[in-house]
């Protein structure tokens, strides 16, 4: 609808939608949040695209099992646990 445009569904409005268009938009959400956001963790891009973590990680093995994404392990800082990855568009995906 063009009065829509730009504008964000809800969360109550996603609950009445079939779960392959709710998965259609939350993947859009997350595609355009990496964009203007190369390097980007998982985490920036669950909160950026409002999405909860587990949805992210699922659309993102989509993405890169189409090679849309690319993956890149930070360098190890101070903290401790696992290196964190790095996501951005890749040339594919830009197109």
């Amino acid at each position: 609808h063009p009065n829509n445009r730009g504008r964000r569904s809800s969360p109550e409005s996603l609950r009445h939608m079939h779960p392959s268009v709710v998965r259609q938009i939350h993947a859009s959400r997350i595609f355009h949040a990496i964009r203007p956001n190369p390097n980007a963790s998982q985490r920036e891009i669950a909160e950026l695209a409002e999405t909860d973590k587990s949805t992210v990680s699922a659309i993102l093995k989509d993405f890169e099992a189409l090679g849309l994404i690319e993956r890149a392990t930070k360098v190890r800082g101070t903290r401790r646990g696992r290196p964190g990855e790095r996501i951005s568009i890749s040339a594919k995906g830009a197109c």
